[in-house]
């Protein structure tokens, strides 16, 4: 996990290039990171399954970023939480692999997508999107 947390890391301060409102990223705790922003902090969860911070989510109301490896037991606790995920206005899951030779992420607002996607082609939907990015084993 300390290669995911490190490219998280990277991708956080690129992300910041424009806006440049980054003060701190802090290690709180293993997989854990506080992003603290100038108008906002944002709990980063870095986990190897997406399943174990599912549980976690109940009384969250606060900005939430969920950064996961590119894994099929990710994407399937994805479809089999999306309910509970979908709830969250403010998270974020990032499906990463460092080593893909494609792209390296793929990201989901689960209370966005659930708002404007079809129930009906949501499983095929998040399929296309995790096969941006290589899988890993």
């Amino acid at each position: 996990m300390l290669e995911i947390k490190n490219w998280v890391i990277e991708y956080i301060k690129h992300r910041d290039l424009l806006e440049n409102s980054l003060k701190e990223i802090k290690e709180i705790a293993p997989g854990e990171l506080l992003v603290r922003k100038s108008d906002s902090n944002i709990q980063c969860l870095i986990d190897d399954n997406l399943d174990n911070i599912v549980n976690l989510l109940e009384n969250t109301d606060h900005k939430l970023m969920i950064v996961v490896p590119n894994k099929i037991s990710n994407l399937k606790a994805l479809r089999k939480n999306w309910e509970t995920l979908s709830k969250h206005r403010q998270l974020k899951i990032l499906f990463v692999n460092p080593d893909s030779g494609t792209d390296k992420r793929w990201i989901i607002i689960p209370y966005i997508h659930n708002r404007i996607s079809d129930p009906k082609t949501l499983s095929q939907g998040l399929k296309t999107l995790f096969e941006s990015v290589e899988v890993i084993n």
